[in-house]
């Protein structure tokens, strides 16, 4: 089943007259920019991801499952999706012609311009996480910022004032019964409220294979709302126009 939903919101997303983005898990997303397919960590914990007809790149964040899964990816290249992903990645080295990053760089696919970002995955003052990068992506019509999951909140974005911004909603470990989740919901909201984004999705809801105290809800992103200009909540396999 979970492999037909993909199916059917990947042709949905195609049969958009412009530009779309679609949740294809809590955390992944396929996008179509310019009649470009493209995907950003195409993973599940549970089930299997399908084939994707006519994807053209993807991008990757972190190590975490959720995030990586070496052997989709190692099918979707097959298949001629690029890969680009962070050289920290464990087993990444072994995926043939994929592009190896690090904060700093830039890769131009498909005529669409990717810049890989420092990114923080730690709690904040503390060493408990995982290396990460964030992407900004330009294309011919409009920006998208990725952060990724974002742990410490006190270091800013570096760039401001995209189209469209995914925002990965996190409150605090083991803070999510404990509502209304300060003050990591203050320091959330200053920091996706000061990337000045013109659209903002809040996404990693409903990761089930978390405890409750770490799962996060739409109730959390209503919590960020407020104070986080031009943001929605986007439905799982339900294509976005952009």
């Amino acid at each position: 089943m979970y492999q037909q939903d993909v199916e059917s919101a990947r042709r949905r997303l195609m049969a958009l007259p412009g530009d779309g983005v679609c949740l294809i898990s809590h955390a992944s997303y396929l996008f179509k920019t310019n009649g470009v397919l493209w995907a950003v960590d195409p993973a599940h914990q549970v089930y299997t991801l399908p084939d994707i007809p006519g994807l053209s790149f993807v991008l990757v964040t972190h190590s975490h499952p959720d995030h990586y899964h070496l052997p989709t990816l190692t099918r979707l290249a097959a298949q001629g999706a690029q890969v680009v992903a962070p050289a920290f990645l464990p087993g990444i080295e072994t995926l043939p012609r994929a592009v190896l990053v690090s904060a700093g760089d830039e890769v131009t696919l498909q005529n669409i311009s990717v810049s890989v970002l420092p990114a923080r995955h730690l709690d904040e003052g503390t060493d408990i996480g995982v290396e990460e990068v964030g992407y900004w992506v330009k294309t011919p019509a409009r920006t998208v910022a990725l952060p990724g999951d974002i742990r410490d909140y006190t270091c800013p974005f570096p760039l401001r004032r995209p189209n469209l911004l995914m925002a990965h909603v996190w409150l605090g470990r083991g803070n999510a019964l404990n509502l209304p989740c300060e003050p990591w919901r203050s320091k959330a909201a200053r920091f996706f409220h000061d990337i000045e984004a013109e659209r903002v999705l809040f996404t990693h809801l409903h990761d089930f294979t978390r405890a409750p105290e770490d799962m996060w809800t739409e109730a959390h992103a209503r919590l960020l709302m407020p104070d986080v200009p031009h943001g929605q909540i986007p439905a799982l396999f339900d294509p976005i126009p952009l």
